[in-house]
C-alpha cells in the first residue's frame, strides 16, 4: 500500500514558507503537492486551514485540499469549509470535485456546512460565458508579444513547467509551439480560463483508485506490472497494478484552474499575445534572438 509521509514540524514549516507569493511557481506547486501528499496531524491540519488555505492563489487550492484527504475529524472539516468561505478567490472545477469527494468523510454537519460553498461554485459555473465574454476584447487589446514570452517561461505562473515552444519548456501538457496557427484566440482563452472544457489527444486525464484514496494525473506508460502517473511538473509515481482497483478517464483537466485570476489583466493580455503569436517555429527563433 502506498504509504503518505508525516511531517515534522520543521519540515511542514519549511513547506509553508515556499508556498509564498514571491516564490517561484513551481517551487510553490512543489510545495503545495507535498503537503497534499503527506499525512498531516490535526494540529497541521488546522494551521494550514487557518492561514495559508484561506489565501493562497487559486493555483494551488486543489493541491493542499489534498492534505485533507483522510481527515474526518468536526474541528478540521469546519476549519476548512472556513477557509474556503474565506478565500477571495474562486476555488474552481477541479477544487471543487475534490472537495465533493473528501466531504464523504466527515459528519453531516459539516457537509452541511459546505452547501453555500457548493452554491458559489455552481454560480460561478454558471457565469462561464459571461466570464469568456467579458475576457474576450483582451484579444485583440495590443498585449506585448515579448512581455507575454516572459510571462509564460517565468516564474508567476510557470507555464513552460508543463508546455513546451520550441526546445524549451515541459512535456506535461501539448506543446504550444504553433499554438496561434491550431487554434483560435477565443480557444486559448478558454483553454486558460476553463482548461477542463476541452481535451487534446494524448493528453486526458484518468483518476487511478487505490484502497484509500484516488490519484489523477496522466498516464504515460502502462505495462503488466504497473502503471506510470504524471501527476504534475517534475512529480512522477509508479503505481503497482496490484494496488489498483480501477481506471476512469477524468472531466476534470490536470492543468489547474484559475491561471487567469493568478495574472493582472494586462499580464493575461501580454501572454495571450504571445500564444496567438505563435505560427511555426521559424516565428520561435525569431522571439529568441530579439
Amino acid at each position: 500500500m502506498i504509504r503518505r509521509p508525516q511531517l515534522d514540524p520543521a519540515s511542514f514549516e519549511f513547506l509553508l514558507q515556499r508556498l509564498a507569493p514571491a516564490n517561484d511557481a513551481n517551487l510553490r506547486q512543489a510545495a503545495a503537492g507535498a503537503l497534499g501528499r503527506a499525512e498531516l496531524n490535526p494540529e497541521q491540519l488546522l494551521h494550514l486551514a487557518g492561514g495559508p488555505l484561506a489565501h493562497e492563489d487559486p493555483l494551488l487550492i486543489a493541491s493542499l485540499l489534498e492534505a485533507f484527504r483522510k481527515a474526518s475529524s468536526e474541528g478540521a472539516g469546519s476549519a476548512l469549509i472556513a477557509a474556503l468561505l474565506k478565500s477571495p478567490v474562486s476555488i474552481g472545477e477541479v477544487a471543487g470535485k475534490r472537495l465533493e469527494q473528501l466531504l464523504k468523510n466527515f459528519s453531516p454537519s459539516v457537509q452541511a456546512g459546505a452547501r453555500p460553498l457548493f452554491a458559489r461554485l455552481r454560480q460561478e459555473q454558471r457565469g462561464r460565458i459571461e466570464r469568456l465574454r467579458k475576457l474576450e476584447p483582451l484579444l485583440t487589446a495590443g498585449g506585448d508579444i515579448g512581455r507575454g514570452r516572459r510571462i509564460f517561461f517565468g516564474q508567476k505562473v510557470a507555464c513552460a513547467s508543463c508546455h513546451t515552444i520550441g526546445a524549451e519548456g515541459g512535456h506535461v501538457g501539448p506543446d504550444l509551439t504553433a499554438v496561434g496557427a491550431i487554434r483560435s484566440g477565443h480557444d486559448l482563452l478558454e483553454a486558460i480560463v476553463f482548461p477542463s472544457a476541452s481535451f487534446v489527444p494524448g493528453f486526458e486525464a484518468f483518476n487511478v483508485e487505490l484502497a484509500t484514496e484516488v490519484r489523477s494525473g496522466l498516464i504515460v506508460e502502462r505495462t503488466r506490472d504497473a502503471v506510470v502517473l504524471v501527476t504534475g511538473p517534475h512529480s512522477e509515481e509508479r503505481i503497482p497494478r496490484g494496488q489498483i482497483r480501477s481506471i476512469k478517464s477524468s472531466s476534470v483537466s490536470l492543468m489547474p484552474d484559475g491561471l487567469d485570476e493568478s495574472l493582472t489583466q494586462a499580464e493575461l493580455t501580454d501572454l495571450l499575445a504571445f500564444l496567438q503569436s505563435q505560427k511555426s517555429r521559424q516565428d520561435v527563433l525569431a522571439m529568441r534572438t530579439r
